[in-house]
């Protein structure tokens, strides 16, 4: 609840010696990697070390049937397509700029994403400007 207020910027933990600040932004990035781990998914970090590269495979259908969905998605402002590689893992990234919650989009976008990526591994990052 406190994290849907706009003022609250984060929460602090003992006040007036540690101070120790738990920011708004990290918060959120925790329940996202939650939400994904609990959907069974294996998270990307945007943390660590990675390079992009053009798509990998034949990515016209699986273009196709992104844009298909997000047209109709209001929650999804863009998208970009791009192969990406992480810890020696090969895979294609997703970066969608959204508005409001990333639920039920993100679930929906890697479900269209897995059955049209031929086998290559497909992952999906949330981007907000």
């Amino acid at each position: 609840m406190a994290l849907g207020d706009p003022r609250i910027s984060g929460f602090v933990i003992n006040m007036n010696s540690d101070n120790f600040i738990l920011w708004r932004k990290f918060i959120v990035d925790c329940i996202h990697v939650e939400q994904a781990e609990l959907m069974g998914e294996v998270p990307v970090r945007p943390d660590e070390n990675m390079e992009f590269t053009e798509p990998l495979g034949d990515s016209k259908e699986l273009e196709e049937a992104l844009a298909e969905y997000m047209r109709d998605d209001r929650n999804v402002t863009a998208a970009y397509l791009l192969g990406a590689k992480q810890n020696g893992k090969s895979f294609n990234l997703c970066i969608v700029s959204h508005v409001g919650s990333i639920q039920p989009s993100f679930a929906n976008i890697t479900t269209v994403g897995n059955d049209f990526s031929e086998g290559i591994p497909f992952a999906v990052m949330s981007y907000r400007g």
